[in-house]
């Protein structure tokens, strides 16, 4: 069914332009914009309005905190995002850039003016509450990080983390002044820290971790002076690790959670073990105190949520959440809510779910439906966009009317497996789509049905191409040494297997038919497109070459892998120049129609623009809060990247910034396949289906449904001119 667009033609103020962390602030209305009297005064005595997406994280919840006053959840998750939930609606107040490999930890200062995150790359942040801006930023540990705490007054922020030393890795903890961001101290700890805590006075630090010694592991809980750093106490316990650690709030209690599913209890006036419970049957992620130390909740991998009676070490309820695995989880400050951060069923999905405490019942939940995009692909005219993703559909975006189609056979619900590629036949009348377990679909583009299915000879199907003369279509994947196929889209015989190493991650023709590159484990690999002779095997650092694009002249091929992208020659299969940027993984690469600028992205997050003939960059466009998937160029330069966030955006490298973005929103029913989308301009222009779902303006710290400023609404083909649509190339 196609749906009607829904335009909004509203002038907005850009803040942050991320895929589920879009927020703007509008102005008063241009002139030429109805408003009535009351929202125009309202826009201008008020604070600029912010418009909120409402989506859940795409990936799990390693952390969760309740803000001091009881008003805000917040949570960190894998997908590099902090969400702040008011908690008694559940609807996202603010969105957070975290940190690029993940959130491990977040937690609140005792005033809640302040939220400090530690995550995947080692560093720390502190963020404004009220503003959502970066306060501080630290870079103390370069081999791991994974604990923090802050002091009971606010003063203090500690974390645990390792760093590379003469000798190895330190195991070490480092104290912080969390108003100014100075570095106070360090000192080193005999094994690998987990979990920290403070005393209830400040004046004591808690360090939970454990070690393995001549393969015997031990648990130890340790405590030392906040001020001068010197051990005081340590409790040592055999068994797997502490994997989490809290102080009651009267200080009597220390509380540890074990890999193996164990509850610890420990006297700290006495310095004895109180209690040994068998908790749980998986590891226990995360514990937490009620204000009056009275009862004590454990959160498990177990997928099971369990409140218990410090005094007598009884078990007083115990909530299953339906294979969730649990990793973190808080009490609000009066203990009548619990909130808890986990990995959902539904595959790479967070979920943040509050309960009642008494009765157990869920208030309510919050669980991601991003998308993953690993394949897309421009027709040559420019009229339809391609994406293929992990929920299993083929996308076709029609960008000149702006609607969405999904591919599928007659009367058959879409497949669940994962679309890996996608690309269009030079014509336009065909697509391909590969699949990651054995299929490789040809879909006619003019009746929107399936042709012809190919495969069953390889598994784990990454990628595919045309040749330009359409008469051949390629597929690499893992086959033994036969991981590159050639079929015949017309008739689907086979043309060529071609020998080569055990695994081809991507496929690409140059543009004059002569040449078949591949990306392989540790190489790149050039064939002849006629005899299936190789001519060249092209080293290259790193585990694998991800991604191979052609110039426009066939004479230079673009590689990715490692932390680099290089440009080969063709005819020599010489290297020409190393490209150096990215921070991690390159997973995607492509050289502009005019050969003279090359794009590569992947884990860090950050397409990175060089000059193809100088080797200089040109640009690093951020704006893809997950892992780039795919790059791809428009005839007039403007380049398309896709990301495992969910998104698909559209960029312009001759100003460098972003033009437009489109993602898919979350479907309206458990189990369906959404064809629901929205697209947004860095500028506030937005358009798409049922988005009034999931958008709410924030006005001083308060939010309003979507329809607050509906008045403001009016049609508009500010979204769709920034698309590319091509009608003259040919």
């Amino acid at each position: 069914m196609r749906h009607a667009p829904l335009f909004a033609r509203v002038v907005f103020c850009l803040l942050v332009t991320e895929l589920g962390m879009l927020t703007f602030s509008l102005p008063a209305p241009a002139p030429g914009f109805a408003a009535d009297a009351a929202s125009a005064k309202r826009a201008t005595d008020a604070a600029a309005p912010e418009l909120i997406l409402q989506l859940g994280h795409t990936a799990p919840v390693q952390s969760v905190a309740y803000s001091p006053d009881g008003t805000l959840v917040a949570s960190g998750s894998e997908d590099g995002t902090i969400k702040l939930w008011e908690a008694r609606s559940g609807n996202v107040s603010r969105n957070l850039l975290g940190h690029p490999r993940g959130v491990l930890r977040v937690a609140f200062s005792p005033g809640g003016e302040r939220l400090v995150s530690i995550g995947g790359d080692h560093s720390v942040r502190v963020w404004n509450v009220q503003t959502g801006s970066l306060e501080h930023s630290f870079a103390q540990f370069t081999e791991y990080a994974g604990a923090l705490a802050v002091s009971p007054d606010g003063a203090l922020l500690a974390c645990a983390g390792g760093r590379l030393g003469p000798e190895g890795t330190l195991d070490e903890v480092a104290l912080w002044d969390l108003a100014s961001g100075k570095l106070r101290n360090t000192f080193t700890t005999p094994e690998r820290v987990h979990s920290l805590a403070f005393s209830p006075d400040g004046r004591t630090l808690f360090t939970g971790g454990g070690r393995v010694q001549g393969g015997k592991s031990s648990a130890f809980v340790r405590s030392w002076d906040a001020q001068s750093t010197t051990q005081r106490n340590a409790f040592r316990v055999d068994g797997p690790t502490i994997e989490s650690l809290v102080i009651s709030p009267g200080g009597t209690l220390a509380a540890g959670a074990g890999a193996d599913g164990t509850l610890w209890l420990w006297d700290l006036t006495g310095g004895q073990l109180r209690d040994r419970l068998a908790a749980h049957s998986r590891t226990i992620n995360a514990l937490v105190f009620t204000a009056d130390s009275r009862q004590i909740a454990s959160a498990s991998d177990d997928g099971s949520l369990a409140v218990w009676d410090t005094f007598t070490g009884k078990n007083k309820r115990r909530i299953k959440t339906g294979g969730t695995q649990l990793r973190s989880l808080a009490f609000s400050p009066d203990g009548s809510r619990l909130v808890t951060g986990g990995a959902e069923a539904e595959p790479a999905s967070g979920g943040t779910r509050l309960f009642d405490t008494r009765s157990g019942n869920l208030k309510w939940m919050h669980a991601g439906q991003g998308v993953r995009v690993d394949g897309v692909a421009l027709s040559r005219d420019g009229q339809l966009l391609a994406t293929g993703g992990d929920d299993g559909p083929v996308r076709i975006w029609n960008l000149p009317d702006l609607f969405v189609r999904r591919l599928r056979e007659p009367h058959t619900p879409p497949p669940q497996t994962p679309v890996r590629s996608v690309a269009f036949s030079v014509d336009g009348k065909t697509l391909g789509s590969t699949r990651g377990d054995h299929q490789v679909e040809l879909w006619d583009i003019r009746s929107w049905r399936l042709e012809r299915r190919l495969g069953d000879e390889m598994t784990d199907i990454r990628s595919l191409t045309f040749s330009p003369d359409g008469k051949a279509v390629s597929c690499g994947g893992r086959m033994g040494l036969q991981p590159l196929i050639q079929w015949d889209p017309a008739t689907g015989t086979v043309l060529r297997r071609q020998m080569g190493p055990d695994q081809v991650y991507s496929v690409a023709y140059s543009p004059d038919g002569k040449w078949v590159a591949a990306g392989c484990p540790r190489s790149a690999r050039i064939w002849s497109a006629d005899t299936g002779d190789e001519r060249h095997v092209l080293r290259q650092e790193g585990s694998y070459v991800a991604d191979v694009a052609f110039s426009p002249d066939s004479r230079t091929l673009a590689t990715g892998g490692g932390s680099t992208v290089r440009l080969w020659n063709v005819e020599t299969g010489a290297s020409r120049r190393v490209l150096t940027g990215p921070t991690d993984q390159v997973d995607a690469v492509a050289i502009s129609p005019d050969g003279t600028v090359v794009a590569g992205g992947g884990h860090d997050r950050i397409i990175h623009l060089w000059d193809a003939r100088t080797g200089n960059q040109l640009a690093a466009l951020d704006g893809h809060t997950a892992p780039i998937t795919e790059l791809t160029f428009a005839p007039d330069g403007r380049l398309i990247s896709s990301g495992a966030d969910g998104s698909v955006r559209f960029w312009s490298t001759v100003e460098k910034r972003l033009l437009a973005t489109l993602i898919v929103l979350p479907p309206s029913d458990e189990g369906d396949i959404s064809t629901r989308w929205m697209a947004t301009t860095p500028e506030g222009y937005f358009t798409g289906d049922d988005v009034n779902r999931f958008v709410r303006w924030r006005v001083n710290g308060k939010l309003y449904p979507a329809q607050r400023y509906g008045k403001l609404r009016k049609e508009s083909p500010i979204v769709k001119a920034l698309l590319p649509s091509y009608r003259t190339a040919k």
